[in-house]
């Protein structure tokens, strides 16, 4: 406030002013807090997929879904039977038995609907750490210039994994089987594929063939280009025996250490560039996918 001439022989540093003539701040004229700007992820696309990742969305949806709900129920049950044996120690006219025996039901009822969930979560876990090691494998191709790609996602199906190279795509299906103790093998003759001669295993490459032939398909109409894509399924830690040259058969089948050298016999098909283009399309086209999920 600025002094204004002698008031009454005041000095204008002693002016006096009524508190009555002092009005409050409006509130719209009141200091505004520092505006702070929305905030978002410094990630501008979805991290790239893992190895057995649609397994492990699969293995929590079935965790979330099926499993735990019948757990909550049978905690449920015993948190009421337990209030009722309360009620009867401190004399409020309780019937524990009554609640002990549905309580006893129910429980019994949610442990076999759990168990029978099992069989289930146990191979979901194996095929995951499979398809985790076999990844681990081809993430060593790299360094000989091929591109690696985990777990694209199709309609109702996944592809575990796709190499990209000068020398040919790959389409890649990961079967891992438990094995029992003792020498056990795996053969393929082009048509069957035998594990230790009994177990019939053929619709893994029946599989592998579609999902090369819809790889085919996915990439045709990225680039307006067809390639040949080689179907390939991989057995980890298994002996896999061929009965026919790769070349007479429909699909490759073996151990996943033996890929490597399979690749390195394949002839230069693709040039860089177009493996490079690819290589973007299918990217872009998989962030696409994940952020329309």
């Amino acid at each position: 406030m600025v002094a204004g001439p002698d008031v009454d022989g005041m000095s204008p540093d002693r002016l006096y002013v009524h508190p009555a003539l002092v009005l409050p701040l409006r509130p719209d004229s009141a200091p505004s807090a520092p505006m702070t700007s929305p905030k978002h992820s410094p990630l501008k696309n979805p991290p790239p997929r893992v190895a057995g990742q649609s397994l492990d969305e699969e293995l929590a949806r079935l965790l979330d879904d099926d499993v735990t709900p019948w757990l909550a129920v049978a905690t449920l049950a015993i948190v009421l039977a337990g209030m009722e044996w309360l009620r009867w120690a401190f004399d409020y006219q309780p019937h524990p038995v009554l609640a002990s025996i549905g309580a006893v039901l129910v429980v019994n009822f949610c442990v076999w609907k759990v168990l029978s969930y099992r069989r289930r979560i146990r191979a979901l876990k194996l095929g995951r750490d499979g398809e985790r090691e076999v990844g681990a494998m081809l993430e060593e191709l790299r360094a000989d210039g091929c591109v690696v790609i985990h777990d694209i996602v199709g309609d109702g199906f996944n592809l575990d994994h796709v190499v990209l190279s000068t020398r040919g795509l790959f389409a890649i299906e990961t079967k891992t089987v438990s094995k029992p103790d003792g020498k056990a093998n795996i053969t393929y003759d082009g048509e069957r594929v035998l594990i230790d001669g009994v177990g019939d295993y053929t619709r893994a490459v029946d599989q592998a063939i579609a999902e090369a032939a819809w790889l085919r398909k996915l990439c045709a109409s990225l680039t307006g280009k067809t390639y040949v894509v080689q179907s390939v399924v991989v057995f980890p830690g298994w002996y896999v025996e061929p009965r026919k040259p790769p070349s007479q058969c429909p699909a490759w089948v073996l151990n996943p250490k033996a890929l490597a050298g399979f690749l390195a016999a394949a002839r230069e098909q693709i040039p860089e560039g177009e493996v490079r283009a690819l290589v973007h399309h299918l990217r872009q086209h998989i962030q696409n996918q994940q952020q329309d999920r």
